[in-house]
């Protein structure tokens, strides 16, 4: 409420405060939340450290967005030594879980080789389930590489190469952020 000022005047230093208290006793969104601020710097001094701290606490957890968060922190190699292969294992965690950032960002990375082995048929995997929630860039990416897709992923696009599955419904990345109440911080994208 205090983040966000619902119903109260906007204070990220109160924010930060009610927050700490709730991650500190365990609570998984607040502490990818205090992670983000921490990150940001809203209503803290930016430490990328302590970013990396509670966004790890609330990713063992299972929390999507800190493990999509935290692997874009590691790809980036922002409050920690870049570290793709680390990037990759966060991603996937979020990617399972259906987070469709994440599962952009593996597309990415297996397509440019990056933490693991260059794979063309496992990055538009990837690139194929972002794109089934609304995400654009995947869809374009998927767009762009179906020219050297094999014949039996080639179910993934239509007569006129474009990508198949309702996209249209669901709602775009941002919408999805929301639900926690705090952006998701820095978003790693490539094309």
């Amino acid at each position: 409420m205090y983040y966000n000022g619902q119903g109260v005047k906007q204070d990220h230093a109160e924010a930060i405060k009610w927050c700490r208290l709730a991650a500190e006793q365990g609570d998984a969104r607040a502490q990818h939340n205090l992670g983000v601020m921490y990150e940001n710097g809203q209503g803290v001094k930016q430490d990328h450290a302590e970013a990396i701290k509670w966004c790890r606490l609330a990713a063992e957890q299972g929390h999507a967005l800190a493990q999509y968060n935290l692997g874009v922190m590691y790809e980036k190699g922002q409050g920690v030594k870049q570290d793709h292969a680390e990037a990759i294992k966060w991603f996937r965690l979020a990617a399972e879980q259906g987070d469709a950032s994440a599962q952009h960002n593996l597309g990415v990375m297996y397509e440019n080789g990056q933490g693991v082995k260059q794979d063309h048929a496992e990055a538009i995997k990837w690139y194929h389930l972002a794109a089934e929630q609304g995400d654009a860039d995947a869809q374009q990416r998927l767009t762009q590489l179906s020219p050297s897709v094999s014949s039996n992923q080639h179910s993934f696009f239509n007569s006129s190469g474009n990508v198949t599955g309702n996209t249209n419904n669901r709602q775009t990345n941002e919408e999805n952020r929301c639900d926690d109440n705090i952006l998701q911080g820095s978003a790693y994208r490539n094309t």
